[in-house]
């Protein structure tokens, strides 16, 4: 949680809440419009498979499960260009 905003509204914790859904990279975290599970899709996936460099793991958190052949279909996408999914 951010304790404090200073005049040139920077965090001075060191840290940031963001509220709602988010995709994290090492470097980076980025807001990421995708509200429930049904709308998660390959084309929502994108930045995973356009990172560089290439990610070797990706893992994903849902407040509600994940249809199976949904994550099936993510499942084979993703072993096919080397990304482990879990």
């Amino acid at each position: 949680m951010i304790e404090k905003i200073d005049d040139d509204e920077e965090s001075t914790s060191g840290s940031i809440h963001m509220t709602g859904s988010i995709m994290a990279f090492p470097h980076a975290c980025f807001l990421w419009n995708v509200q429930s599970s049904s709308a998660l899709t390959l084309e929502s996936l994108a930045p995973v498979l356009l990172y560089k460099p290439k990610l070797q793991y990706f893992f994903l958190g849902l407040d509600s499960p994940l249809q199976p052949e949904a994550m099936h279909k993510i499942k084979a996408v993703l072993r096919e260009k080397g990304i482990v999914f879990e």
